[in-house]
C-alpha cells in the first residue's frame, strides 16, 4: 500500500513539474515572439524615417537638403546652374559653404538658363548613395571622396 502511495505521489508530482514546464516553455515563446514583432515593427518605423531625400523640381532656384541620418550631409544645390555647396563646420565652429567640383563634361549642357536642370539624390545611409543628375539629359554624378579625399561629384558612364 506504501508503494502505491509513493507511486501516486511520484506521478503527481512529475505531472506537475511537466506542466511547469510546459508554461514555462510557452511563456518564453510568447516573450521570443512578442520581441520578433517589436523589432519587426521597428525595422519598418525607420525605414520610414530613412526614406530617400531629393531636391523640389517645381520651384525655385536654390534648396538646402540634408540627410535624414548624417548631418554632415547638409548640401545647398544652385537647380538652375548644378553647382553643389557643401554645409561645414570651421574649427571656430562658424558654418561655411564650399562648392564641391563636378567632373566637366560637354554633354553637361543647360538648355533652359533660368529653369530648373538639376536635382540631387540622398539615399540616406552613406555619402556613396547621393546623386546630382541633369534633368534634361540624364548625366549624373556620384557624391565620392577622390584619392585625395576630396568631395567631388564623378561622373556615371
Amino acid at each position: 500500500m506504501h508503494h502505491a502511495l509513493y507511486i501516486m505521489y511520484f506521478l503527481v508530482t512529475l505531472q506537475s513539474t511537466i506542466y511547469y514546464l510546459k508554461l514555462q516553455i510557452m511563456k518564453k515563446t510568447a516573450l521570443i515572439l512578442l520581441c520578433i514583432v517589436h523589432c519587426a515593427l521597428y525595422i519598418d518605423v525607420a525605414a520610414q524615417k530613412h526614406s530617400a531625400v531629393t531636391t523640389n523640381t517645381t520651384s525655385g532656384r536654390f534648396e538646402i537638403v540634408q540627410s535624414k541620418l548624417l548631418r554632415s550631409l547638409t548640401f545647398k544645390l544652385d537647380k538652375y546652374t548644378g553647382d553643389v555647396y557643401m554645409f561645414d563646420e570651421t574649427m571656430s565652429d562658424s558654418t561655411v559653404w564650399f562648392q564641391i567640383p563636378r567632373e566637366i563634361v560637354e554633354t553637361d549642357t543647360i538648355p533652359y538658363e533660368n529653369q530648373i536642370n538639376y536635382q540631387i539624390y540622398l539615399g540616406g545611409y552613406i555619402a556613396r548613395d547621393c546623386f546630382l543628375i541633369n534633368l534634361n539629359n540624364g548625366l549624373t554624378w556620384a557624391f565620392i571622396q577622390d584619392e585625395n579625399h576630396q568631395y567631388v561629384f564623378e561622373l556615371l558612364k
